[in-house]
């Protein structure tokens, strides 16, 4: 997940943490530790937040998977090698 990607569509949709949880229907602490990657979101909670913050569906999956997809991407060329 790229934190500051999300924060920045956050910052753009007038979210704080506070505000967005309660939009999601999570706690606060809950949120905290999904954005901490100590706990994965649910597919629930994604999909409310790409609602929430009006993301298209190629800035959604930037944000949230663009990097293990551009990993998974870099370990398999590795391997091939």
């Amino acid at each position: 997940m790229k934190r500051n990607e999300l924060n920045a569509e956050m910052a753009r949709n007038e979210y704080s943490i506070k505000e967005l949880a309660r939009a999601i229907n999570i706690s606060e602490s809950t949120l905290k530790k999904r954005l901490a990657m100590r706990t994965e979101f649910t597919r629930k909670e994604l999909n409310k937040i790409r609602r929430v913050l009006n993301l298209s569906n190629d800035r959604f999956i930037d944000i949230f998977f663009g990097t293990e997809v551009s990993e998974k991407t870099q370990q398999d060329k590795s391997s091939k090698k």
